[in-house]
């Protein structure tokens, strides 16, 4: 609060001064507040699909390392009697030899 004593100040000086501290300040924004109420509502739209994709993400990968193992357990379950199999049908039809397979990496 600016202490004013009228009798020293002339009032018109003390206006001008004033409306020119005010002018200073530049226009007021009379939709600021609806503004800012239209930006939060957007700011916590956005970071709900921001946590939903980071979640769906999530669990996106973790599906893919199920279906991984899933398919290395299966592939070794299935390679194992492939390779007894082919061992028996190679010696046979080859009379001996080497006979077999591996997975090469």
């Amino acid at each position: 609060m600016i202490d004013v004593n009228l009798e020293q100040i002339d009032v018109q000086k003390l206006i001008r001064d004033l409306t020119t501290q005010l002018d200073n300040m530049g226009p007021v924004n009379l939709d600021a507040v609806h503004e800012y109420d239209e930006l939060e509502e957007r700011y916590n739209f956005l970071e709900g699909q921001n946590n939903d994709l980071t979640n769906s993400r999530r669990e996106l990968l973790d599906v893919i390392a199920q279906i991984n193992s899933t398919t290395r357990k299966l592939f070794a379950d299935t390679f194992s009697p492939v390779r007894v199999n082919f061992r028996e049908m190679f010696a046979e039809l080859f009379g001996g030899g080497p006979r077999g397979f591996v997975v090469a990496r």
